[in-house]
């Protein structure tokens, strides 16, 4: 599925600003989701404690439903 996308905008990179533009867009979306995906880890370990951890299916879930109901303040 992802190599359709890559595929329609490698035919497209050349009509979008040339291919420069498009290498400089796409090196500054991957370092953009580096650092998401590493502050969400850093977030995640920071939360709960080891053995918590290993139990969690979705820690996303759980450190929004901790937001929600606003017990995140009263971990720390």
């Amino acid at each position: 599925m992802y190599y359709k996308l890559v595929l329609k905008l490698a035919v497209v990179a050349r009509t979008l600003q040339g291919t420069k533009h498009v290498k400089k867009a796409g090196y500054f979306s991957l370092v953009l989701s580096g650092i998401l995906a590493s502050s969400a880890l850093l977030t995640f370990t920071l939360t709960f404690p080891y053995c918590a951890r290993a139990e969690i299916t979705a820690p996303m879930y759980q450190i929004t439903a901790m937001i929600d109901y606003g017990r995140l303040l009263q971990k720390a």
